[in-house]
């Protein structure tokens, strides 16, 4: 899981921002948090205080390290104006079992990885600084032989490891590390909005509704509209070429094509089932689902009803961004899952105020009377 997550000199962050996901001692929505960290958190901000520049930092990582999709323009203007000539810095801590992996690298740029250093339970298993002499450092066993330089300046020391090293997988050290690379890989970033853009867990494009038909989920979805209040029954036919037409079927005949009468609101759920099904995949599932602007299009109950199916079904870690306050709800979360971001600085409500906050408060209250800020 990953515990905690830092950057700086990225973007609109010039100093350091750190989201710290330790969980609170509260003893109520225990589902939320899991081996003490938090499991779903709502990240909050005003427009413009860097919500989805955040989550571009914490998704670097998957061009650092897997082959997976990335967006490389969204990472245009890469480093801070301030130190456009300094590199970007970020670093994860990542908790497997009982074991702790921190994970340091800087970049000039998304493919110009400069410096790395890679430690478990505080000992240092791998290294790598181009700017000094540029040789590999590693004690993780079967990697000790790849000790010399990596010619291909845009290829992580990390990845270098990831596709050349037999490693052990019985050594404790190995396993975690191993642990890491499975995180990372299934690390899946999107947004919910026109754009059906995604980062990491897969590559390419797929016809959504047709992706669900062809794979027996389409009925699913269908029972998942009626669960959050929308009676429509989408159907499918096979065309001439072995495509599908999917229609709205209203019964006795009367049909509306899918794709031209969609709205917004339909198609940002569209694409949340089609990612949340995904979340719920025993075999593979995203590690960590973030999801940015998440209920752009949604109504209030819609929202909260997504929430409350992600913190109970999930397999993996999740993370969204919002402006809509009536989600900040003791009743669905709790004060360490909710996030602020202001004047670059994240902290969660519980250490946003000295006042104990306890099952009963209402912080969607206590939010805009400006308590946490």
């Amino acid at each position: 899981m990953l515990k905690k997550f830092s950057v700086s000199n990225f973007k609109n962050f010039d100093k350091e921002i750190t989201l710290d996901l330790s969980a609170g001692r509260y003893d109520f929505n225990t589902h939320c948090i899991k081996n003490k960290i938090v499991n779903t958190a709502v990240i909050f901000g005003y427009n413009a205080s860097g919500k989805s520049n955040f989550a571009l930092a914490l998704f670097d990582i998957v061009s650092s390290i897997t082959d997976y999709n990335t967006l490389p323009e969204k990472y245009a203007n890469y480093q801070h104006i301030k130190g456009s000539d300094q590199p970007a810095v970020f670093t994860y801590e990542f908790q497997f079992g009982n074991s702790t992996l921190s994970y340091s690298y800087e970049k000039q740029s998304l493919n110009t990885p400069i410096r790395e250093t890679v430690t478990i339970d505080n000992e240092e298993v791998l290294r790598y600084d181009r700017t000094k002499d540029a040789r590999l450092f590693t004690t993780l066993d079967g990697a000790q032989s790849l000790t010399g330089d990596i010619q291909n300046p845009q290829l992580s020391a990390v990845k270098f490891v990831k596709s050349n090293a037999n490693l052990n997988k019985r050594t404790k050290k190995n396993e975690t590390f191993l642990n890491f690379i499975d995180f990372v890989d299934r690390m899946l970033l999107f947004w919910c909005l026109q754009s059906r853009s995604y980062i990491g867990f897969d590559s390419g494009t797929t016809k959504l509704i047709e992706d669900l038909a062809r794979n027996k989920k389409l009925d699913e979805y269908n029972s998942f509209l009626t669960e959050i209040g929308l009676n429509k029954n989408i159907v499918v036919e096979k065309n001439a070429d072995n495509s599908l037409s999917a229609y709205y079927d209203y019964g006795e005949g009367h049909r509306l094509p899918y794709e031209d009468t969609l709205s917004n609101g339909e198609s940002a759920l569209l694409l949340f089932f089609f990612w949340f099904i995904k979340l719920k995949n025993p075999n593979r599932h995203p590690s960590l689902f973030f999801v940015d602007e998440f209920d752009a299009f949604y109504h209030i109950e819609v929202s909260r009803k997504l929430i409350d199916m992600l913190s109970r079904s999930s397999e993996g870690q999740v993370i969204l961004t919002s402006h809509n306050t009536s989600i900040i709800d003791n009743d669905l979360l709790r004060p360490d899952c909710y996030y602020l971001l202001d004047d670059g600085s994240m902290n969660s409500f519980q250490n946003l105020t000295g006042k104990e906050l306890r099952k009963a408060h209402n912080i969607e209250r206590l939010y805009r009377s400006g308590a946490f800020e």
